[in-house]
């Protein structure tokens, strides 16, 4: 079992020692090509010749980063990298779900899943700005309603993004659903199995994910009561029919 802050660390500088590396080593054997096979005369050649081969690896840093990071993520952190990509392929796939009630659901077993089967709970907060559950991996995990002005809910309409809840010990991680700069939900995330705490990387993706996942369910909402009107137009159009007509 690796420490996740130890294992994130390790994964920093596994990336930014291989990039050094080759980088340097590049410049090294550029500059001794240039020293053996193009005849420079002068210091002064000399420098701008530094400089430019300089410039060339300084461009394609991020791109040897990017490659590099993808081999030890592979290579090292393989796991991670499958969990991270399952959640991605989700929240791609969540545009195509037709039932809020299902895409809240499949959600929260998603984010359950990213994160080794910690508990999750999907929160909706309703027109009178209480929260209110609708889905939970664990029916014994999160409160059934929230607060209006529980510290967690203020703190994530101050500052929209995953927050830490340290005053209770069964949640560990709260992030908002957001539509435009109102909170209009949240889900909750248990303790891990294993008991390590959220990696950087991980609460980075959790919060992106419920964005783009709130979108939708928003988006869902929208489509049902849109729906429902027009059915109730409907409705009141036949009952016009039916009544006589005016004298």
């Amino acid at each position: 079992m690796v420490d996740p802050d130890l294992g994130f660390a390790v994964n920093r500088t596994l990336v930014f020692t291989g990039v050094s590396a080759i980088l340097l080593a590049a410049f090294g054997l550029i500059e001794w090509a240039v020293d053996h096979y193009l005849p420079v005369e002068g210091r002064e050649k000399n420098a701008r010749i530094d400089a430019a081969i300089a410039l060339g690896v300084f461009l394609a840093f991020h791109r040897v980063r990017d490659l590099v990071e993808h081999w030890v993520e592979a290579l090292f952190f393989h796991r991670w990298q499958l969990a991270e990509k399952a959640l991605r392929r989700f929240v791609r796939e969540a545009a195509f779900v037709r039932s809020p009630e299902a895409l809240a659901g499949t959600f929260a077993l998603a984010l359950s899943a990213f994160v080794d089967g910690a508990p999750a709970a999907v929160y909706r907060i309703g027109e009178d700005g209480q929260p209110r559950r609708v889905e939970t991996t664990d029916e014994d995990f999160g409160p059934m309603t929230i607060d209006v002005d529980d510290p967690v809910l203020v703190t994530l309409r101050a500052e929209p993004k995953p927050l830490a809840v340290a005053a209770n010990p069964s949640d560990s991680l709260a992030a908002p659903v957001v539509n435009r700069n109102d909170v209009v939900g949240l889900v909750l995330l248990g303790p891990k199995p294993d008991g390590l705490d959220y990696r950087p990387d991980e609460i980075e993706l959790i919060g992106w994910s419920t964005r783009q996942v709130g979108l939708d369910l928003r988006a869902l909402e929208i489509e049902q009561l849109t729906a429902r009107n027009m059915e109730l137009r409907r409705e009141n159009v036949a009952l016009r029919s039916l009544l006589p007509s005016a004298g």
